[in-house]
């Protein structure tokens, strides 16, 4: 008996442990990427032209816009830091942003900033379209930079996905008779 007739023969259970193993990774990447991303967050602060920030260490944080879904409140939206002693904080736009969405809000990473040091720090805004009845509902975000570790999960659900088919395929091929029928 060849190596792929063994597989054949038993692609009934085969393909049915790689469904479970599919589905149990799929979903546990899914509830940690859920959490990363709510781990990430260091600050929500509401929109406002000038407020002060304290920051508790340093290193890069990510500034993220956040509000309803299809929202167009930030489309001239501009923002600066600076340390509470009046020095620019170097900052740059992110290369590949990313968007969190959710049922009813969004999140899309802006700026990377770097914070040379914990303490406090002024954030500086314009291009902001207030409106004091839905206000609360937009946000500023800061959190940590996570793309590797998202794209990494990502990359696992695919795999995972890739084991539901391959599981799918054998126990159709087995069911169907197959070529060793």
């Amino acid at each position: 008996m060849s190596v792929w007739n063994f597989y054949i023969q038993r692609g009934l259970w085969i393909g049915s442990a790689l469904i479970w193993i599919g589905v149990l990774a799929l979903v546990f990447l899914i509830v940690n990427v859920v959490k990363l991303t709510r781990k990430s967050v260091i600050l929500r602060v509401p929109v406002l032209e000038r407020q002060e920030l304290q920051f508790p260490e340093a290193g890069r944080v990510i500034l993220a816009i956040e509000g309803p879904l299809l929202t167009s409140r930030f489309a001239r939206f501009k923002a600066e830091m600076t340390t509470d002693y009046g020095s620019p904080v170097s900052s740059r736009l992110v290369l590949m942003r990313t968007v969190t969405s959710g049922a009813r809000k969004s999140r899309m990473d802006l700026r990377v900033f770097q914070i040379p040091h914990p303490g406090r720090f002024v954030l500086l805004t314009q291009g902001y379209q207030p409106d004091p009845d839905t206000d609360e509902d937009h946000r500023l975000v800061f959190t940590r930079p996570q793309l590797l570790q998202v794209a990494a999960r990502i990359v696992g659900m695919v795999v995972a996905g890739m084991l539901i088919v391959l599981g799918v395929l054998l126990i159709a091929w087995r069911t169907t008779g197959g070529p060793t029928g």
